[in-house]
C-alpha cells in the first residue's frame, strides 16, 4: 500500500517484463506512436508539425540554422528574465 508514483500518462503500455521485446513489435508501436503524435501536433500547432515532419530530410545547414535561432531566442528570453 501507499502512494504509487505517477507517470502522467506516459507509461509504456506495450512493455511486458516477463517476455523479451520483439524488435518488429517495437518498430510498429514506435511508428504508430509517432503518427499519433504528429496528428495531435498538427492539430495543436500546424507550424511546428511542419518543422517536425520535414526535419529528417532537411540538410544539416538548415537544421543548424533552426537550432541557432531557437537557442538565440532562449538566451534572449533568459537575459530578459534576469533583468526584471
Amino acid at each position: 500500500m501507499g502512494v504509487e508514483p505517477t507517470n502522467n500518462g506516459f507509461a509504456n503500455r506495450h512493455l511486458n517484463q516477463d517476455k523479451p521485446l520483439q524488435n518488429q513489435h517495437l518498430h510498429e508501436n514506435s511508428k504508430n506512436d509517432l503518427a499519433e503524435f504528429l496528428a495531435l501536433l498538427k492539430e495543436k500547432d500546424p507550424d511546428l508539425a511542419l518543422v517536425v515532419k520535414a526535419w529528417p530530410n532537411l540538410p544539416e545547414h538548415i537544421k543548424a540554422a533552426v537550432k541557432a535561432l531557437v537557442r538565440s531566442y532562449q538566451e534572449d528570453e533568459h537575459r530578459q528574465k534576469e533583468n526584471e
